[in-house]
């Protein structure tokens, strides 16, 4: 996670922050003690393992195939050294004092909603947005997604008018 301690910072700047299926500690303890190695990483991506944890059932082929199009251009080793420091996260209690908007996929078998209540425990505004689809959800639900989006930017800027 990095919107959290770019918030805790305090740039003047940010005004707000919006979250996407996103976590502040580890989602999946268990899952992620065994990290698989950068080689099974650089195995393609079985289409039902991406419909079943990334993208879901309704997404159109095409989707999926961006999907592994996009993942194939990182590097396995990037991908393997980002979950070991998912691994490393630790609780944290400090407050962001900034309008926070969540949207949480409805279906996402990777951050579960124990992740969301960390949010709600340290974000003193918060709104949820729980949006039909699985993790990838910009990518699952763009259209959806970017309706949240543009409401959350509206209410933000009529805040600062006011």
């Amino acid at each position: 996670p990095i919107a959290y301690p770019v918030a805790l910072s305090k740039p003047k700047q940010l005004k707000s922050l919006i979250l996407v299926a996103t976590f502040l500690e580890n989602p999946r303890p268990f899952l992620l003690k065994f990290i698989p190695s950068s080689r099974v990483l650089a195995l393609p991506i079985p289409t039902i393992l991406s419909r079943i944890f990334f993208l879901g059932f309704s997404v159109k082929t095409k989707v999926i195939e961006l999907f592994n199009k996009a993942i194939k251009t990182v590097s396995p080793s990037v991908i393997q050294y980002r979950l070991k420091e998912i691994t490393q996260l630790k609780p944290s209690s400090q407050k962001v004092k900034l309008k926070t908007t969540y949207i949480q996929a409805s279906n996402d078998k990777l951050v579960p909603s124990k992740s969301l209540q960390d949010w709600q425990k340290v974000c003193d505004e918060i709104d949820i947005f729980t949006v039909k689809g699985e993790h990838f959800i910009l990518q699952a639900n763009s259209i959806r997604c970017a309706e949240v989006v543009t409401e959350a930017v509206r209410l933000i800027t009529r805040t600062r008018s006011e």
